[in-house]
Formats: C-alpha cells, structure tokens, sequence
C-alpha cells in the first residue's frame, strides 16, 4: 500500500489520514453477547454461542456462569428454562456495567431457590444503573 508513496506528497498524507481513522474507528472492547441456556448448556463452554457449535462454542448451563465470563456492558441472554441449585441461587453481577435479561420474558424463565431462604440475585458489590436484571421470575423465597 506504501510502495509508490513519496513522503510530503498528498497521497502520503491522505494514505496516513486514511490508516488514522481506520485505527480510531476499531474498538477493541466491542461488547458481547453470552448466552446461558439451562437445558442445553454446558459451563466450560465459552457462552459465545447460542447452541453448540460441537467444539468449545456454546451456551453456559448456569446463570452465574453466564454473569462471571460478562464484562461491562456485554449483555447476558438467558434461555427459557427453570434455574435452581448451584450457579442459579445466591447470583451476583460483581459490580458489572452489565444487563441480564431472559430471552422471552418472566413466564419463561424462572429462577427456582427452592429452599425459601437465599435471595434469587445478590446486588451488593457496587451495581448502579448500568447493572441490568430483566425478565425474570423469583419463586419460593421467603425474603425477596
């Protein structure tokens, strides 16, 4: 791309403008999409997929794996299921910029605590206004 340019000539500078403007508008922290379908998931997989790619692509098993691999405003997709036990209770953003939400709505995406007595999702760690949970049912806990 170089070959022929004369440094000082208009070419020079316009191809120097140009390669600018090409770095300036690539942004390396482009946010993602993480996936969780409690089904048809697997938690060492990488979330980067909505179902598996027969490799290390596909969706998390559990919520609070799906929110650990997350980073600031990156969004977290929940599939329709029933969440319960480990990784589905006790569920903590960590402080994350991030948004959580199921992917068609509270009737079909419950988060089951079972025992009645630990909170669905924890927001203890700094979460503000860009720390997002949307869509989701909380069934049998006594103090949420």
């Amino acid at each position: 791309m170089w070959i022929g340019l004369k440094r000082g000539s208009h070419r020079f500078w316009a191809a120097i403008a140009v390669a600018a403007l090409m770095l300036a508008a690539a942004d390396p922290a482009v946010a993602k999409t993480v996936y969780v379908d409690g089904v048809n998931g697997n938690d060492a997989w990488d979330g980067l997929c909505e179902e598996w790619d027969g490799g290390a692509c596909g969706p998390k098993k559990t919520i609070q794996a799906g929110i650990s691999v997350a980073v600031n405003d990156d969004e977290v997709v929940v599939a329709d299921a029933v969440y319960s036990g480990t990784g589905n209770i006790k569920i903590q953003f960590f402080g994350k910029k991030i948004t959580v939400r199921s992917k068609n709505g509270p009737d079909n995406c419950i988060v089951d605590i079972l025992n009645g007595s630990d909170p669905g999702f924890h927001f203890e760690n700094g979460e503000g206004v860009g720390s997002v949970l949307d869509g989701f049912t909380v069934r049998k806990c006594s103090g949420c």
